[in-house]
């Protein structure tokens, strides 16, 4: 029997946490404003993520990091619509990217995945029970409790940041070799000096995390 309900009444962390303490197969799926994530469960563990943003999906997350070719990715993609095999299954199969690689990808979407619905506050859930559901082909198996205490790390550090920085329409200026760090009451993680550098060289809050 499946579950649904509102993310205002029952937090996407409170909803993993219950899933996976129940230890059976079943596929967790968040519906945010602007994207869907589904994640797959099994034995307390997370196998895989998926999402609705393209620029998320293995094959371009696979391409975009140099790990495959846009032609290995093209042929990969042909190849699954034409045998129905998962895509991962399909790449590794014909040695486009090796098996490490894919679960070190499939690990850092989960890991993602689970600490962006985290911080939905709208939206809806369902829990499907699904023995065998339907992947990449590779299972990466992290354990919930541990995606949950990444999340809830990557939080804190990125609600610190934020505070830091102030305004999410702040701007910054920096002239190379002159500017110095603000001083701030923020205890580490959140080393001050470091974000001010990384916001100097034109980078995100989010690649901090």
């Amino acid at each position: 029997m499946s579950v649904r309900g509102q993310l205002s009444t029952m937090p996407a962390e409170d909803v993993l946490e219950w899933a996976g303490r129940r230890k059976v197969a079943l596929v967790v799926t968040v519906t945010g404003a602007d994207a869907v994530r589904s994640l797959a469960l099994a034995g307390g563990q997370v196998l895989w993520a998926a999402s609705s943003r393209a620029e998320e999906q293995l094959g371009t997350v696979l391409s975009a990091s140099g790990h495959l070719a846009d032609r290995g990715l093209t042929d990969s993609l042909e190849a699954r619509a034409e045998t129905g095999v998962p895509l991962a299954k399909v790449m590794q199969m014909a040695g486009l990217v090796s098996e490490d690689t894919l679960v070190e990808v499939l690990a850092t979407k989960i890991r993602e995945a689970v600490t962006d619905v985290v911080s939905w506050t709208d939206g809806e859930f369902e829990v499907v029970p699904r023995p065998n559901p339907a992947g990449a082909g590779v299972a990466a198996g992290i354990p919930v409790e541990v995606c949950l205490a990444i999340a809830r790390r990557r939080r804190e550090r990125l609600a610190k940041a934020a505070a830091l920085i102030g305004s999410d329409d702040v701007s910054f200026q920096v002239s190379a070799g002159t500017a110095a760090p603000p001083a701030t009451p923020v205890e580490p993680p959140v080393d001050a000096g470091r974000l001010w550098r990384q916001v100097g060289q034109g980078r995100t809050v989010a690649q901090l995390a």
